[in-house]
C-alpha cells in the first residue's frame, strides 16, 4: 500500500552533520570535557539506532555539563518529535535559538513546525517566515548553512503550504460537538491501523495493518460486539496468499466484490496494482486482476466503489496526473469492462499528495485526503461536491475541520451505510501507536440524499430458474444481471424504482417498486418474475415477422421516400382513420400481431378515395437520443415497407422517425409506430 509519511527521521540527516561541540562554552576540567564529549557521542550513536529515550538521557548530561549547548538542544526537539512530545520539541527547539540565533536556519523550520503540532498557527507562522527570510542570506552567515543545503531544499518544498495551513487554521470554525473516539487496543496497535471497511449493517469490519517494520500491509477482521469490536485477526483465507502484501479493502455496496492493491509481487506490473476478489457474505471466493485501464506501470492502489459498483475511484503515480499521487476514476460498461482512467483534475488534485478516495452513496460528494490543500498540518480529510459547472465535475474541496483533521496526519475516511457515523486513521496524541482508528458522529445536517441499496433478481415465472438479462432502471441506465438472475443498484429511499425488463422469450416486466422496507442486512429485496410466452407467440416473435429492410435483396427492396413533415402538420384531406402499431424492445422488426392490425386497416381502407398514408415511427427513454432518432425511423420505414407489400406502391405512403416519446409512464406503450390515413376531400 505504501502510505506517504512525512520522513520525522529525516531530522537525523541534519544532526549527523552538526559540528559535536558547541563554540563559546565554558571551560571544563579534563574530566568533565571527557564525560561530556562522551555523553555527547553516546547521544549520537542511540540516536542513530532509534533508542530514543536513551539518546535523551545522553543529550541530557552533556547539557548539565554545558547548558549553553545549542546543539544538544537541538537534538532533544528532534527526539521529542519523533516520540511526538511535541511540546517539548517546540519548546528545546526555541532554546537552541535562544542560546544561537545562528547555528542554523533549518531548524526554524524545525521550530515552526514542532510549533504547529501543537497548535500554536501565529508563533508557527513567525518562525516559518523567519526561514523564509534567512534563506536570502549567504548559507555562511550560519553555522551549520552550508552543511544544511539539501536538507533545506527539502523543507523548501514544504514551507509554503506550511504557511497556508497557519492562515487557514488561524481562520477555520471547527465543529464543537463532536467527539472523536479510539477504536481501543482491540483493533488499534502500535503499528499503523487504518483504512478502515464497515459492513452495511455494522456486524463486521475490515480494515489494513502495517506490519513488519513497515515493510508489509496486512487486512485484518473483526466482528460486532455487544460493546465495542472483538480482538481483530489477520484475514487468512486460503485465497490470499501468504506472499501477498495486501493494502486496503473496499468491498460493494452488495458485498459481492472486493477490490485491494497488492504491492511488490512479480506479477504486479509496478509497485502496486489493484486486485479484484469475488465475495460471498464475509468470504473471498476468487481473485483476479483488475483491468489493464485501472492497472499500469506505476503505483495503483487505493481503490475505492461507489455505492453500485459501476466507478472505481483510486489513487496513481502514473503520468498525466497534477504531482505526486492523485486521485482517477474508472467507469463500468454495460458489458462488465472499464473505461479508460480519467484525473478528477486539478479541483481535487495539487502538486503534491491526494489519497484514500471515498464516495458517499449518492455520488455527490467525494472524500479524500490531501497535503496540498489548505489544512491543518500533515495530511487532513477534505471533501468536494458534484458540480455541473465545472469541467471535472467536482467542487472546491472543503477542509472537514476539528476535531475530525488535526495537527497530524489524518487518513482514510469512511462513512457508514446509514450516514450516521464516520471513520478515520488519524496519527492524532493519545493513540497506541501510529496511525490508530477513530469513530465519530457525523454532523446531524445530512448534505446527500439517503439510499436505498437494492438486491434484485430476474427469474422465469414457471420455472423459478434465474435469468441472465438486462434490467433498464430509469435514468440510471442498464443493469446487465450475472448467471444467477441477479443485480444491485443504489436508488433514493423511499421512491419509486422504475424498472423494465425485455427477453424475446417472455413477456415484457414493467413495473415501480416502492423502496419503503429493508430487511435484516438493510437490503430492499425486489424480485421479477418473468411470464413465458406462449409456443406460437415465441414463434412470432422470433420467426414470423417482416424481415428488416436492410435484410432483404437489392431486388426485393421498394422504394420509400421520407416525407419532410412538421409534427402536427395535418393535410388538407379529411382524416378517415388512425392506428397503432407497437414494438419488442430495441426492435424494429413487425410481429403477427401488428401484422395482423395493419391488415385490418388495410382491408378497411378505400382506395379510390384514398389521398395519404402518415406513418410516424417512435422509441421509448432508453438509449441515446440518436441511436432511438434512428430506431422510430427504422419502424416507420418498416411499417411504410409493409404498406408496399400489401400493394400500395403507387400511392402516397410517406413517413417520419421522431425519435423517443414520453407519451406513456409505460415504455412498452412508447415504442410504436402511428399510422394516420386520410380521404380525398
Amino acid at each position: 500500500m505504501s502510505i506517504r509519511k512525512y520522513p520525522v527521521l529525516f531530522f537525523l540527516l541534519i544532526i549527523l552533520c552538526l559540528p559535536s561541540v558547541g563554540k563559546g562554552q565554558k571551560t571544563l576540567s579534563p574530566g568533565q570535557q571527557t564525560a561530556f564529549l562522551q555523553a555527547f557521542k553516546s547521544g549520537d550513536e542511540y540516536l542513530a539506532k532509534k533508542k530514543y529515550r536513551k539518546a535523551q538521557k545522553s543529550f541530557e548530561q552533556a547539557i548539565a555539563l554545558k547548558p549553553q549547548m545549542a546543539a544538544a538542544y537541538r537534538r532533544l526537539g528532534v527526539i521529542h518529535d519523533i516520540l511526538k512530545e511535541y511540546q517539548a520539541a517546540a519548546d528545546y527547539f526555541e532554546t537552541c535559538i535562544e542560546i544561537n540565533p545562528k547555528l542554523s536556519r533549518a531548524v526554524y523550520f524545525q521550530a515552526g513546525e514542532a510549533l504547529m503540532k501543537i497548535e500554536n498557527y501565529e508563533k508557527a507562522k513567525v518562525r516559518l517566515k523567519e526561514y523564509q527570510s534567512f534563506l536570502k542570506l549567504p548559507p555562511q552567515k550560519f553555522e551549520n548553512g552550508e552543511l544544511e543545503l539539501k536538507t533545506e531544499a527539502y523543507f523548501n518544498t514544504l514551507v509554503d503550504g506550511y504557511l497556508a495551513n497557519c492562515d487557514f487554521a488561524a481562520h477555520k470554525t471547527d465543529f464543537r460537538n463532536i467527539e472523536m473516539k479510539n477504536l481501543g487496543p482491540r483493533i488499534n496497535s502500535e503499528m499503523d491501523d487504518l483504512f478502515p471497511y464497515i459492513a452495511n449493517n455494522e456486524t463486521w469490519m475490515f480494515f489494513t495493518r502495517n506490519v513488519y517494520l513497515g515493510e508489509q500491509d496486512q487486512l485484518m477482521y473483526s466482528t460486532a460486539e455487544r460493546i465495542g469490536w472483538a480482538k481483530s485477526k489477520p484475514i487468512l483465507d486460503k485465497k490470499m496468499r501468504a506472499d501477498y502484501n495486501q493494502g486496503m479493502g473496499k468491498i460493494s455496496r452488495d458485498e459481492s466484490v472486493m477490490f485491494f492493491p497488492i504491492c511488490d509481487l512479480d506479477e504486479v506490473d509496478g509497485n502496486c496494482n489493484i486486485m479484484k476478489a469475488r465475495m460471498e457474505k464475509d468470504a473471498i471466493i476468487e481473485i483476479t486482476k483488475a483491468s489493464d485501464n485501472i492497472n499500469s506501470p506505476h503505483w495503483d492502489s487505493q481503490p475505492t466503489l461507489n455505492c453500485d459498483g459501476k466507478s472505481l475511484y483510486f489513487v496513481s503515480s502514473r503520468p498525466g496526473g497534477f504531482g505526486g499521487r492523485d486521485i482517477w476514476v474508472c467507469h463500468m460498461l454495460e458489458d462488465g469492462s472499464w473505461t479508460e482512467a480519467v484525473n478528477l483534475g486539478s479541483k481535487i488534485n495539487t502538486s503534491k499528495d491526494e489519497e484514500s478516495p471515498f464516495i458517499s452513496d449518492d455520488d455527490h460528494t467525494l472524500y479524500f485526503s490531501s497535503n496540498g490543500h489548505p489544512g491543518y498540518g500533515g495530511t487532513d480529510i477534505f471533501y468536494s461536491r458534484f458540480s455541473e459547472d465545472t469541467d471535472t465535475g467536482w467542487g472546491t474541496p472543503q477542509n472537514m475541520g476539528k476535531p475530525v483533521n488535526s495537527s497530524e496526519q489524518e487518513l482514510s475516511f469512511f462513512m457508514t451505510a446509514r450516514g450516521d457515523k464516520g471513520y478515520i486513521a488519524s496519527t492524532r496524541d493519545g493513540g497506541y501507536g501510529g496511525f490508530d482508528i477513530y469513530q465519530f458522529k457525523m454532523p446531524p445536517k445530512k448534505d446527500f440524499e439517503e439510499i436505498a441499496y437494492v438486491r434484485g433478481r430476474v427469474m422465469d415465472a414457471v420455472t423459478k430458474e434465474p435469468i441472465e438479462s438486462v434490467v433498464y432502471i430509469g435514468e440510471k441506465g442498464n443493469y446487465v444481471t450475472d448467471e444467477e438472475g441477479r443485480f444491485f443498484v443504489c436508488h433514493p429511499a423511499l421512491s419509486k424504482l422504475e424498472v423494465l425488463v425485455s427477453e424475446r422469450k417472455y413477456y415484457d416486466f414493467e413495473n415501480a417498486f416502492e423502496l419503503n422496507s429493508w430487511n435484516e442486512e438493510g437490503f430492499v429485496e425486489i424480485d421479477i418474475y418473468l411470464r413465458p410466452l406462449s409456443q406460437s407467440m415465441e414463434i412470432a416473435k422470433l420467426d414470423n415477422r417482416v424481415v428488416p429492410k436492410s435484410a432483404r435483396s437489392e431486388t426485393e427492396k421498394i422504394d420509400v421516400d421520407p416525407i419532410i413533415v412538421k409534427r402536427g402538420e395535418l393535410p388538407t384531406e379529411k382524416l378517415y382513420s388512425s392506428s397503432d402499431v407497437y414494438f419488442y424492445f430495441d426492435d424494429f422488426t413487425l410481429t403477427q400481431e401488428a401484422r395482423y392490425n395493419i391488415d385490418q386497416l388495410i382491408s378497411d381502407i378505400d382506395k379510390d378515395q384514398l389521398a395519404l398514408i402518415i406513418v410516424e415511427g417512435f422509441a421509448d427513454q432508453i438509449g441515446t437520443d440518436d441511436y432511438n432518432q434512428r430506431l422510430s425511423e427504422k419502424r416507420a420505414l418498416e411499417v411504410a415497407d409493409y404498406f408496399k407489400s400489401r400493394g400500395y406502391n403507387n400511392l402516397r405512403v410517406k413517413y417520419k422517425g421522431y425519435g423517443e416519446t414520453r407519451a406513456s409512464f409505460i415504455y412498452s406503450k412508447n415504442r410504436k409506430v402511428e399510422i394516420h390515413v386520410y380521404y380525398k376531400i
